[in-house]
């Protein structure tokens, strides 16, 4: 049986991106995972507490030549990483409550929306704790 479906208003282009700022949130989901090129990722998704819980995701690379963004953003959580081989356990960072900087870039892949305007995405360009200094959030 056919399904009665009201698209009037719907954009086929989802969420519109936030404006570029901090924002306050909660890692709801935090897992190792494969790249598009089978390569080793922590995969990130937090949810913006003051945005309708809205989702940004940050994957971090697990290869050599990249763990200094994942130890930088660690040690802004209070996360002590020592130097040399440790066991990160995923778990302990499930609903730590952080402040997510977003910057709203124009899309990867230079899409378009149906008047030809830039298609805007969101970047998660950085992680810290969120301390309650940041003006009440």
């Amino acid at each position: 049986m056919p399904i009665q479906v009201d698209m009037t208003g719907v954009s086929s282009e989802g969420f519109p991106a936030l404006e570029s700022g901090d924002y306050p949130a909660i890692i709801t989901e935090c897992k190792e995972a494969k790249s598009q090129a089978n390569k080793p990722k922590l995969a990130v998704v937090f949810t913006l507490k003051d945005q309708n819980n809205r989702k940004a995701f940050k994957d971090y690379s697990l290869q050599p030549q990249a763990l200094w963004g994942l130890k930088q953003d660690l040690g802004k959580l209070g996360i002590d990483v020592p130097d040399g081989p440790f066991e990160l356990d995923e778990q302990e960072l499930l609903n730590m409550e952080v402040i997510v900087t977003l910057e709203k870039v124009p899309h990867y892949q230079g899409k378009t929306d149906e008047n030809g305007d830039p298609v805007w995405q969101n970047d998660v360009t950085g992680v810290r704790a969120d301390d309650g200094s940041t003006g009440g959030w």
